[in-house]
């Protein structure tokens, strides 16, 4: 689910982006069984508000840029989601923060340039704009 939060982010207009990313957020919350309802609805709303504010500076429609993003907006939820549950928890540090970074990897490396291709490809289906296609100098 992040990473389609990243996908809209990254492509979506700014209202929309943020309602995506939330909506998918809680999604997550309602299908764990944490019984703590906002927690990745905030953190997934607020990542999104973040790509939002850097987006401009990426390449968007670069598997890359969505790679990165991911990485690096997954890391930082992981962080404050496991700052959260060791405060609230009490729960030994030490796993959750492994279990964070490895988490991230796992979203990042396979899984992010996969679903960029397959959603730059259904772009119709996801209700955005058409992807921009690169253009190339004709010389006459």
């Amino acid at each position: 689910m992040f990473v389609l939060a990243v996908f809209y982010a990254l492509l979506a207009p700014w209202p929309d982006a943020c309602i995506a990313a939330w909506v998918l957020g809680m999604l997550v919350d309602l299908a764990s069984a944490n019984g703590r309802i906002g927690l990745f609805a905030f953190g997934y709303g607020a990542t999104a508000l973040l790509i939002l504010q850097v987006r401009e500076v990426l390449f968007p429609e670069h598997w890359l840029s969505h790679a990165l993003l991911t990485l690096v907006g997954g890391l930082l939820l992981q962080v404050a989601i496991a700052t959260y549950r060791s405060l609230a928890d009490t729960a030994p540090a030490g796993s959750i923060w492994g279990y964070a970074l490895l988490t991230c990897l796992y979203t990042v490396v396979p899984w992010a340039p996969l679903f960029h291709g397959v959603l730059s490809r259904l772009w119709r289906v996801t209700g955005l704009r058409h992807m921009p296609t690169r253009r190339r100098s004709v010389s006459t």
